[in-house]
């Protein structure tokens, strides 16, 4: 059969391009021959599991008395056999199966309807279902190949011969088409009258000897002008209706399939280029007619599809070729023909299949014809001198597409209520497509993007209605398409409106489609293969990718620079918002991913302000970031029970911590512009605000119900635990590098705005520190309680030095700079005293608490001051400073040694 396919795909390919077709025909058939025997093979296969079902099912059935009797009789049981039932037209479609049964039972009904049944595993793949592929491959085999194949080169070698005849011959012009005429008459009588003894030969010849006569009048009318109009049309009528009553009397869809394909090949065999449109489409027109006769009695698919085929793909071609805007009304009722006559077919094809409830939406027709139609409406809208007169001609098809298939889905509805569900569903999502895309045609007509992405949700949507395949990954591709069409305009496009523009309308169409389509992949996720479920993941990303395309597009090309990130923050605040419910309502676990990225989304806006703005509250940014951190809480709260345990502290830590920086950075900002100059007032803010939520943390967050007293451990130990961490950073940086110039204040040892703020800080530190010992909370494994101690211990220390720094600084007008601190012998002087009180106090403190380890940790201190008096201070040979240094540590040790004794070392005593 390969060989044959070869040889008729060169013998087609010859007419084209100057017989350079001859190699792409042959290659066409040898890849089609190949696909045939695959699923051939595939087919085969799958009878015999049919076969063994239906058996062991009868088995499962059998009676218990019928066993018994059999038993009793010593008679072995019949093994079962499955019986194939009579086709209901020759054998054209399916092969015959010749099973002879060993015993009269049927299949089991259970067993036949869940092998037949859209939703059974067992089902086909999509690519042999296909009706049109199921008559080819059955039409090029059995035992009458070769007839069937004779017919197919008779046919085109009639065309030819008319072709030569006319060019070539001396005979008369009306006899030669009067014997092409006879011998066809004579096919079809013989065909007739072999139609009981031999019906597959008999259904060939007539179908043959009907195309031959298509053929024949279209010549006649065409070329020769040897017939009037009037008269070739009536002819071609009479054709149509008797081919398709023969198709009908004798239940063969084969010869109806053949009439149609003869009938449309007709005027393409004969084309000499020239001629008028409306004849020829006047003439595929009666041949809808036929067809759409014929879907009246049968629910012949097939027959359906070649119609919708030839029709559309001859329309195409025309009009890519010879279409111009003189032809607009002729066009647009033709187009407006054959638009009402496939809608009605697909109405009629479902209608008679709806009663077994297999299939019986053609996805092809019900979304084919809307797709390609309003193609072609656009193209010849989209012409600049249709534009001028009816600028928004296009937006009024796509209304009035959309009212016809809402206003038709509501009369079937009514009339078939529950017959035709899905039909009407699909019918209601093309009146709701059609109506979403009147906005963007009526604003700019950007249509092809938009269709193709909403018509790829509706395909898969059926193609999940009906566990087809294919169409689910023909919609998937249609929504890449969609993609990288509307990529190709997306930077080339004005638009002189926000949101109502068509770029934007078709991006987050795009993406409506996309995520409709990841939502109703997971939602049937026992239906669809494993890699679909991957599949609608991807689907997801892509379509939150064009959601968030089209929004930040339009706040870059409409919103101020001044106020974007304003906006950002609102935009995605609100997308957030809207994912968290679409995850509540359509139970769309995915749809909580892009809910809770939020905050590192508000993380990312933060960098940015960091890098490009004074302050994070700029034009109106305040709005923004409130209403995204409640959303962001909010989500957190609407989400609690699903999160897992080890995403929330991330998550409540994260946000807050982020939360924190930014006001601490505008309160920053805001001290700096209410007090200018050299003042220390915008470095007081970045450690007030912390410390103050710490405070609330430690004080107040047990009274707060959610977050902070359900998570009351997490809060304390992870999230106050850092920013506690920071303030202790914060107290050793700011006192190392900052003056803590009070401007416009005069400067007061304690009493200046720095010091205050550092003894705040360190009352935080003591809070927190208490509130970890209160509650027994282990910070980590590797941190004690006495770390801590001494840790904060250490941040004091720094900071009393800095302040006699600072005093010196100003006092004694010692410039406040490493080296020239380090080269005063004041300054040296005043430290070494200053640090003996401070091992005075502890020691004197230890010793009346009976703490033996700080007692050292003062006399440790007390040594260094010595070794400082030994190796810094005596360099200072004459001076006044050197001479106060030593007698003033001489003093305090004396002092030291009568008030401060080493505590005793006894066993068991917390030292601590």
């Amino acid at each position: 059969m390969t060989i044959v396919l070869v040889i008729i795909g060169v013998l087609i390919g010859a007419q084209f391009v100057d017989g350079f077709g001859l190699l792409p025909g042959g290659l066409l058939g040898y890849l089609l021959g190949t696909v045939l025997k695959l699923n051939s093979k595939v087919a085969e296969l799958e009878l015999a599991l049919a076969r063994i079902k239906a058996a062991l099912n009868y088995q499962k059935q059998t009676p218990v008395t019928e066993a018994v009797s059999n038993t009793t009789h010593n008679e072995p049981a019949a093994p079962p056999a499955a019986v194939v039932k009579p086709m209901p037209e020759p054998n054209l479609i399916q092969p015959v199966v010749n099973v002879q049964p060993s015993a009269k039972l049927q299949p089991d009904v259970s067993t036949e309807a869940a092998l037949s049944s859209p939703w059974s595993s067992s089902s086909q793949p999509d690519l042999a279902d296909s009706a049109v592929i199921k008559y080819i491959k059955n039409y090029f085999s059995g035992p009458n190949l070769m007839v069937r194949v004779g017919v197919i080169v008779l046919f085109f070698g009639v065309g030819f011969l008319l072709k030569y005849a006319a060019e070539r011959s001396q005979i008369s012009l009306e006899f030669k088409l009067m014997a092409v005429a006879i011998g066809a008459i004579v096919m079809l009588i013989i065909g007739w009258r072999l139609r009981e003894r031999n019906a597959d030969y008999a259904v060939v010849m007539q179908g043959g000897s009907i195309g031959v006569l298509y053929l024949t009048i279209f010549t006649a009318l065409r070329i020769y002008q040897a017939l009037p109009p009037t008269l070739a049309l009536l002819l071609l009528i009479a054709i149509g209706i008797f081919s398709a009553t023969l198709a009908i009397l004798q239940n063969a869809r084969s010869l109806a399939i053949v009439g149609i394909c003869g009938g449309f090949l007709a005027p393409i065999l004969t084309s000499t280029g020239g001629g008028s449109h409306i004849v020829l489409f006047s003439y595929y027109a009666l041949l809808n007619a036929g067809i759409f006769g014929m879907a009246w009695f049968k629910a012949w698919r097939p027959l359906n599809l070649l119609g919708f085929f030839f029709t559309f793909v001859i329309g195409i071609a025309w009009g890519v070729t010879k279409y111009d805007a003189s032809n607009y009304l002729s066009s647009q009722l033709f187009l407006i023909i054959f638009f009402l006559f496939y809608v009605s077919i697909s109405i009629l094809y479902a209608w008679r299949q709806a009663p077994v409830l297999t299939s019986y939406v053609d996805g092809t027709l019900v979304f084919g014809t809307p797709l390609i139609v309003y193609g072609l409406q656009a193209g010849m809208m989209q012409q600049s001198s249709m534009l001028n007169s009816f600028e928004y001609g296009l937006a009024v098809s796509s209304v009035v597409l959309s009212l016809f298939y809402l206003t038709t889905a509501k009369i079937l509805f009514d009339r078939q209520q529950l017959n035709l569900r899905l039909l009407v569903e699909s019918f209601i999502a093309l009146g709701v497509v059609f109506s979403t895309l009147a906005i963007p045609m009526a604003l700019d007509g950007r249509w092809t993007s938009a269709s193709w992405a909403l018509e790829g949700a509706a395909i898969l949507w059926m193609g999940l209605r009906q566990n087809k395949l294919l169409p689910r990954v023909s919609g998937v591709l249609l929504q890449l398409a969609a993609g990288f069409s509307l990529l190709l305009d997306f930077d080339y496009h004005y638009a002189a409106w926000p949101i109502l523009n068509s770029i934007y309308v078709g991006s987050a169409l795009l993406a409506l489609a996309g995520l409709f389509c990841a939502w109703y992949l997971q939602h049937n996720r026992a239906r669809i293969k494993d890699y679909e479920h991957t599949l609608s993941y991807v689907l997801l990303v892509w379509g939150l990718i064009w959601w968030l395309v089209s929004g930040l597009r339009e706040i870059d090309q409409f919103v101020p620079y001044q106020y974007q990130h304003l906006a950002w923050l609102l935009f995605f605040a609100v997308s957030a918002a809207i994912f968290s419910v679409l995850n509540k309502q359509l139970n769309w676990r995915a749809a909580l991913l892009p809910a809770l990225g939020l905050m590192p989304v508000m993380l990312i806006i933060a960098c940015i302000q960091w890098l490009n703005v004074a302050h994070p509250f700029a034009g109106f940014s305040t709005i923004g970031w409130i209403v995204a951190a409640v959303s962001a809480y909010w989500l957190l709260y609407r989400h609690d029970s699903v999160l897992e345990k080890s995403v929330t502290p991330l998550f409540h830590a994260g946000l807050l911590w982020l939360l924190v920086f930014v006001v601490s950075w505008e309160a920053s900002w805001w001290m700096d512009y209410l007090v200018p100059g050299p003042g220390v007032w915008s470095l007081l803010a970045w450690a007030l605000v912390p410390a103050i939520t710490v405070t609330v943390i430690c004080l107040a967050g047990k009274k707060i119900n959610w977050p902070i007293a359900k998570y009351f451990s997490m809060y304390l130990r992870i999230i106050a635990a850092a920013m506690v961490l920071y303030l202790w950073l914060w107290t050793l940086l700011s006192n190392v590098s900052s003056d803590g110039n009070p401007y416009p204040l005069a400067y007061l040892p304690l009493l200046n705005p720095l010091d205050i703020t550092q003894l705040f800080v360190f009352i935080v530190l003591a809070f927190w520190l208490l509130g970890i010992r209160i509650n027994k909370i282990a910070v980590t494994e590797m941190v004690y309680l006495n770390a801590l101690y001494a840790a904060t211990g250490a941040a004091v220390f720094v900071w009393l030095n800095a302040v006699l720094l600072r005093s010196l600084h100003y006092w004694a007008n010692i410039p406040y700079e490493l080296d020239t601190m380090s080269d005063s012998s004041l300054v040296q002087s005043s430290v070494s005293i200053f640090w003996s009180m401070l091992a005075l106090i502890l020691m004197r403190f230890a010793t009346r608490k009976q703490l033996r380890k700080l007692w050292i940790v003062g006399g440790v201190l007390m040594a260094v001051v010595v070794v400082k008096l030994f190796t810094v201070d005596i360099a200072g040979v004459g001076s006044l400073t050197r001479i106060v240094s030593f007698i003033g540590v001489a003093i305090l040790m004396l002092i030291m040694g009568y008030i401060a004794p080493l505590p005793a070392n006894r066993s068991g005593e917390n030292n601590a």
